[in-house]
């Protein structure tokens, strides 16, 4: 038998740090991917969130329809990674709901 005796758990408020010198980096591309499952079922244990940025390629007014299909075979276009985060799939749930619930927000307050 163990002597170990579970810390008591208790709640602290979070406050964020403000950071006025931080930027934030534009993001228009992401990619969300399950991990591993750690039990063996199919369940994933984690999640992996990339954010990244793609600026298209330049193509000339006037192109034709032709050209214009040929380049978009023989190109593709790169995203830079930004940032990459991973989280639990109780965060992720958690995540999900908060941004249902600010978007919600939004559309039923369009100009606030």
């Amino acid at each position: 038998m163990s002597d170990y005796v579970s810390p008591p758990q208790i709640e602290l408020q979070a406050q964020w740090i403000g950071d006025p010198a931080a930027v934030p980096a534009p993001v228009n591309q992401f990619i969300v991917q399950s991990g591993p499952s750690i039990d063996g079922t199919d369940a994933p244990d984690t999640f992996f969130i990339t954010f990244g940025h793609m600026v298209p390629p330049f193509v000339p007014p006037g192109i034709s329809v032709e050209d214009a299909n040929r380049f978009a075979t023989e190109n593709v276009a790169l995203v830079a990674p930004v940032g990459k985060f991973t989280l639990t799939t109780p965060r992720m749930r958690e995540l999900y709901d908060v941004l249902g619930r600010v978007i919600a927000f939004a559309d039923e307050h369009p100009n606030e």
